[in-house]
């Protein structure tokens, strides 16, 4: 069966940009099937830019299971606790220079503060800088998969903390 949008790799490794499938919209059992299996294939799927309202980004995000509610309510937006909204806009909608949530400006992954975290995270962007302001994708899975043998086996038995402090974290490349 064709699937019902096109996919577009970004990179060999990582992510994919959709095409032609608007996450609004009802989508079909096997159009979300073939959408899930690209998110397990490509790990980060790019949509074009489209108006997905909050109410719309809970359905769509529901569609891939529970949805997790950060702890930190003061960043739950427009009365969905699910979404989660930074922003360094003031008042008037003028960017202050202030970043709200300083955790997220270093390395991390989304939810590793508890011991089971989500499988994804969608990212929405309201208002995108022409310049700057991006995010960057690490596909630690494919990191593993690349090790050795030996290191696999120095590993095995260790879990991820996040620290305390993180000065700088560098790039994933």
């Amino acid at each position: 069966m064709p699937s019902p949008f096109e996919l577009q790799p970004l990179t060999p490794q990582l992510g994919a940009r959709v095409i032609g499938l608007d996450p609004a919209a009802d989508m079909s059992p096997q159009a979300f099937a073939a959408l899930y299996q690209a998110f397990l294939q490509h790990k980060v799927l790019v949509f074009l830019p489209l108006d997905l309202p909050p109410a719309a980004q809970v359905a769509f995000a529901r569609r891939f299971g529970e949805v997790q509610v950060h702890v930190m309510s003061v960043y739950h937006a427009d009365g969905f606790p699910e979404l989660y909204r930074l922003s360094n806009l003031d008042e008037q909608g003028r960017p202050n220079g202030k970043h709200p949530d300083k955790g997220t400006m270093s390395w991390h992954t989304d939810g590793s503060w508890q011991r089971l975290t989500g499988q994804a995270t969608i990212i929405y962007g309201e208002r995108v800088p022409p310049q700057g302001g991006e995010t960057h994708f690490c596909d630690m899975a494919g990191a593993y998969e690349r090790l050795d043998a030996g290191w696999k086996r120095r590993i095995a038995g260790l879990r991820a903390a996040q620290p305390r402090l993180l000065a700088h974290a560098p790039p994933c490349r």
